[in-house]
């Protein structure tokens, strides 16, 4: 690898900082251990020396990100991919490399990092031979503990010359797996990976391997301070959330929808207007049970042909507020899950904000641990999500694709991703979920990706569309095999076996 420079800088005040040092190292490994011991507030690592004038301006975000980096562009895109043999995550996907995005795979080549919140977070993961893995394992676990990491392409314009491709040791990239996905999923991606480049021994040795370091070695451990040091809650913009639309699609759910409603109702600050989208057979609507609310801002739109994704675009493109709550028919909002969405967006300047759902026997208590502060996200829920209206057009709505089928949520949550857009995960944002057995998708046959009627197609159509949309080609073939070994239990006519 050629040399790397790493700066300290320490900053003056409003938008200015001042280089306190410069070093040259000849490797990777001894810069990474430098950042560590460094007692400076902010480093850059390059690998060539940058040119600063005397107080320059922070560049870009920085001041709002916790991690600032140009890595995709810089030999990292298309790495540590081996998880999508085992699961359908978009954080293990690359957004566009051409957009600012949320993306942790980081490289020495060029970044900036704080060595306070390196250090709470319990430093580097010396499980890895390779100092790209050891960062870019740094960048994933800050962005699960609520840190703001950030890919920026105009940081380094054009190419940093002589910038190596990232290569990352296959033994590298298991114990990632093992850290992070667990050992089912580890030891399945090694079968995988093993058939279809045809080196099952080499796949299988790497992954042993792998156990053996992570048994050896433990992980990290962030010493509780953490917390305190994140700064996902500095926003880019304050978004001004003046008011926002409730868009709520039903289909044969009166006995639950009505819940819903009252419970959006009740929200403060109340919805300018709630739309509810219609899909009800003619015959079986119940027009007078909107009627009896009396309310104008509470309007209905009726479709004759049922689908969940064209029922939630009439209503983004019927809504007249900037922001749009996506709701569900058979779901209550707790009293404060609006404010916590609009309190949370203005404290990270986020555009997407999705929260909690609880079992009506669950208590806030009932979230895990480590799901109770805010991090960017790899689920979203349409069911509970405060996302603006601007950004869903953006993205085209939700595909026609789903009408009828589970992976939704999933589909649109990764395009939202690849574009670039924050998916803030809000723990305070909670509904109670009651899962009507009836109406809504079960109306089609379906209920989740790995379910399905007895004599409906398996896997679900939708599973495989989203499959072969956003995976490589060479992860279809494990990835429907997988659907095949999880499904553990079918539902037949809408009613749990």
């Amino acid at each position: 690898m050629t040399d790397l420079f790493l700066s300290s800088f320490e900053t003056g005040g409003a938008d200015q900082f001042q280089r306190v040092r410069s070093l040259r190292f000849s490797d990777a490994s001894s810069a990474l251990k430098e950042c560590e011991r460094s007692e400076s507030e902010l480093v850059l690592l390059s690998s060539q020396e940058m040119d600063f004038p005397t107080e320059p301006k922070l560049p870009g975000d920085l001041e709002n990100c916790d991690l600032l980096h140009c890595g995709l562009k810089l030999g990292a895109y298309g790495f540590v991919q081996l998880p999508l043999y085992g699961c359908l995550s978009w954080h293990f996907l690359d957004p566009d490399i051409s957009r600012a995005s949320c993306s942790w795979k980081a490289t020495p080549s060029f970044c900036w990092l704080r060595p306070a919140t390196l250090r709470a977070l319990g430093g580097f993961d010396r499980i890895y031979s390779s100092p790209e893995m050891q960062l870019m394992d740094f960048g994933f676990r800050l962005m699960l503990a609520g840190g703001r990491t950030r890919y920026d392409p105009s940081l380094v314009p054009g190419r940093i010359a002589n910038t190596p491709v990232v290569s990352l040791p296959l033994v590298d990239e298991f114990a990632f797996m093992l850290r992070h996905c667990g050992t089912r999923v580890a030891a399945y991606a090694a079968l995988s990976h093993g058939i279809v480049n045809r080196c099952p021994i080499q796949a299988w040795r790497a992954f042993k391997t792998a156990c053996v370091l992570v048994r050896e070695h433990p992980a990290p451990r962030s010493d509780g301070t953490i917390a305190d040091k994140l700064r996902l809650r500095r926003p880019h913009t304050k978004p001004n959330v003046s008011g926002y639309s409730a868009i709520i699609p039903t289909l044969d759910r009166y006995d639950y929808l009505p819940k819903a409603i009252d419970s959006l109702f009740r929200q403060e600050p109340s919805p300018a207007e709630i739309i509810v989208v219609d899909q009800t057979p003619v015959q079986r609507r119940k027009p007078e049970l909107y009627a009896s609310y009396g309310r104008s801002n509470l309007r209905v739109i009726y479709l004759d042909k049922p689908g969940q994704a064209a029922a939630r675009n009439a209503g983004i493109c019927a809504v007249k507020s900037q922001w749009c709550l996506l709701f569900d028919d058979d779901s209550e909002a707790w009293p404060d899950m609006v404010a916590e969405h609009i309190r949370l967006v203005a404290e990270t300047g986020a555009s997407v904000s999705t929260g909690a759902s609880l079992a009506p026997t669950k208590t806030r208590e009932n979230i895990p641990i480590m799901y109770r502060n805010p991090f960017i996200s790899d689920v979203l829920d349409t069911g509970n999500c405060f996302v603006k209206r601007d950004v869903l057009l953006a993205v085209g709505g939700l595909d026609g694709a789903f009408d009828h089928g589970p992976g939704v949520d999933n589909d649109l949550g990764t395009r939202l991703w690849r574009k670039g857009y924050e998916i803030l995960f809000n723990p305070l944002a909670i509904r109670t979920h009651y899962k009507a057995p009836k109406g809504g998708l079960r109306s089609h046959g379906n209920w989740w990706c790995d379910r399905s009627g007895t004599w409906a197609p398996f896997p679900p159509p939708t599973t495989i569309y989203t499959i072969r949309r956003h995976l490589p080609l060479h992860f279809h073939k494990p990835q429907y095999v997988l659907r095949f070994l999880r499904a553990k239990a079918r539902y037949k006519a809408g009613v749990l076996a």
